[in-house]
């Protein structure tokens, strides 16, 4: 799920990464190797998790609450 959360926010289109990819261009049409990874669609981090070679954990972060009104030192 994580991963595929994560591949959302990264596919998500910007001018910027518009940029970069125009950059990886003559790469993608001299190397086919580059073409089969690049377009394979298989992510290595899945891959990973799918035969369990990584463990995941997920960090979760709390914003503590501020004082209540009568507990506020001084």
């Amino acid at each position: 799920e994580t991963i595929r959360q994560w591949n959302a926010r990264i596919g998500a289109r910007s001018f910027r990464k518009t940029l970069l990819k125009l950059q990886l261009l003559p790469r993608w049409l001299t190397s086919a190797d580059f073409r089969m990874a690049f377009t394979s669609g298989v992510s290595a981090n899945k891959v990973c998790f799918e035969r369990e070679l990584l463990d995941h954990y997920r960090l979760v972060f709390e914003k503590r609450q501020s004082e209540q009104a009568g507990e506020r030192s001084s």
